[in-house]
């Protein structure tokens, strides 16, 4: 009877973790009240240089083409990603869903502003 319970218990737990809400960081309902924090923008540098690693890894590695192209003599600083970001967003017009992700956002504004040509 007590395993029988246990395993029961464990089954529910194990349902709840599995179902629970995953926060994938900010989104777009986010952005107007996190768009003059620097760790914000902190954290936007962290996500754009992981793109960066990611464009290494694909052109380097796995001799793939890159996410997006990045400018051969210029370093991307958080400046630079919150103005494409934000560029980005203006341009969309409101079309965007509110839920949307801030990382994916910054990785669609990278393709469209430094595309490989």
């Amino acid at each position: 009877m007590k395993n029988r319970i246990a395993i029961t218990l464990l089954f529910n737990v194990c349902i709840a973790l599995w179902t629970a809400p995953v926060h994938a960081g900010p989104t777009l309902t986010d952005y107007e009240e996190l768009k003059e924090n620097k760790y914000f923008l902190a954290h936007l540098h962290g996500i754009g240089v992981g793109y960066s690693w990611a464009n290494t890894y694909l052109s380097a590695i796995r001799k793939s083409p890159p996410l997006y192209c990045e400018p051969e003599k210029v370093a991307l600083n958080a400046d630079n990603y919150f103005q494409i970001l934000d560029e980005y967003i203006k341009k969309q017009g409101g079309i965007l869903q509110q839920s949307t992700s801030i990382s994916m956002l910054l990785l669609y504004a990278l393709r469209e502003a430094l595309p490989c040509n």
